[in-house]
């Protein structure tokens, strides 16, 4: 099946934005949100809300700019708002899942938590992706006290390695960003596991060239190991 001007642009901003050209990647989501309008897609520009948010989130990351931050908040908050009103489920548990990671990153743990809960409510059929969205569910419960959520955010990436297709991109995105977070998330109360998280997720960005960000994210995280 053709892609859509509106599917053509969007894929266009996803490769820009993993080579780092977030500047590009914005031009090109914002060009794919007037197709999406243009063809009356309300489900696609909804959607394309939340790609507009990792760009934002990973220039907030990169630059430690709040404002960046800000707007990726707001961005997919209006992403979910106008999931709902389209009324596609898969629309609204994708835009529900970066809002309940960014109120993570905000440190607002129970309602990211809750938001995590309602997305995966909203979403049936790709067992992948279920399992990625319950690692970070339980990594998220980790943070907020519960020390056993950290051996169930383990089960969930190890069942992702199962059910999901290694040559696919997002299965080599979710499963790095899997070991990078768990690496994170112990850190703190148990730093020798999490080296062998970090050596984990060393090894898998090592094999798979194309996950740029992740590199970068991987050499961030190592430096506060050193």
């Amino acid at each position: 099946m053709d892609l859509s001007r509106g599917r053509q642009l969007h894929k266009q901003a996803l490769d820009a934005q993993e080579s780092g050209n977030f500047e590009e990647a914005l031009k090109l989501i914002d060009s794919a949100m007037i197709a999406y309008a243009n063809d009356n897609d309300d489900s696609s520009f909804a959607e394309a809300h939340a790609m507009r948010y990792l760009t934002l989130n990973h220039l907030y990351q990169q630059l430690g700019f709040k404002g960046w931050q800000v707007s990726a908040k707001f961005t997919v908050e209006a992403g979910v708002e106008l999931a709902r009103q389209s009324g596609d489920k898969k629309t609204l548990g994708i835009t529900l899942f970066h809002l309940a990671k960014t109120l993570e990153d905000l440190s607002e743990l129970d309602e990211a938590s809750k938001l995590y809960k309602e997305s995966l409510n909203n979403l049936s059929g790709d067992e992948a992706n279920i399992e990625n969205i319950k690692n970070h569910m339980e990594v998220c419960a980790y943070k907020a006290g519960d020390i056993q959520a950290i051996d169930r955010a383990e089960a969930d990436l190890n069942k992702l390695l199962e059910v999901g297709d290694d040559l696919e991109y997002n299965h080599q995105v979710w499963i790095s960003g899997g070991y990078l977070r768990i690496a994170n998330a112990l850190r703190e109360r148990d730093r020798v596991k999490a080296k062998e998280f970090l050596d984990k997720a060393r090894v898998y960005i090592d094999a798979h060239p194309d996950l740029k960000l992740r590199k970068e994210q991987l050499v961030k995280l190592e430096s506060l190991f050193s």
